[in-house]
């Protein structure tokens, strides 16, 4: 079972999961953030990762290798999909709850109480979760090909 920093730390091509820490300030300054969340750091660390929104348990087996899991609630369904996530990020939950207990010892970022993430993140959204800080920037949209235009 890979930790979620063990997951975090491998480099891949293209923008996906797995810079360096010390790559992200480079590859993602703030001035190409699309969205700036903020709520409550509840697991320390930052990862970057394509959003899967987890609404319901068929949601959660679409959860792939390094994804940041966006969920109304830090829900005890959810440490059973942590060890594949790079990140986690809620609306609801208190930093004392069962799932970041989990993020923690998984070494997974997790960010708690951000008013709104229902209605701002999209399904496979590039996000970077600091979970030290407690935001959440969309670095970059999914486009939506049948709405979106351009």
């Amino acid at each position: 079972m890979k930790t979620g920093s063990e997951a975090c730390n491998t480099l891949s091509e293209g923008p996906t999961p797995g810079f360096k820490e010390e790559r992200i300030e480079k590859i993602f300054p703030d001035a190409y953030t699309a969205a700036k969340l903020e709520g409550r750091g509840a697991s320390a660390g930052r990862a970057v990762g394509w959003a899967v929104v987890v609404k319901s348990e068929e949601d959660m087996q679409r959860v792939w290798e390094d994804a940041v899991i966006v969920a109304p609630t830090a829900s005890r369904e959810l440490i059973s999909i942590m060890p594949k996530a790079c990140a986690v990020a809620t609306e609801l939950g208190g930093i004392g709850a069962t799932a970041f207990w989990y993020a923690r010892e998984y070494d997974i970022p997790a960010v708690t109480g951000i008013e709104g993430l229902a209605e701002v993140v999209r399904e496979g959204d590039l996000l970077l979760v600091d979970g030290k800080n407690g935001t959440v920037q969309i670095v970059r949209h999914k486009r939506n090909t049948l709405t979106d235009k351009g």
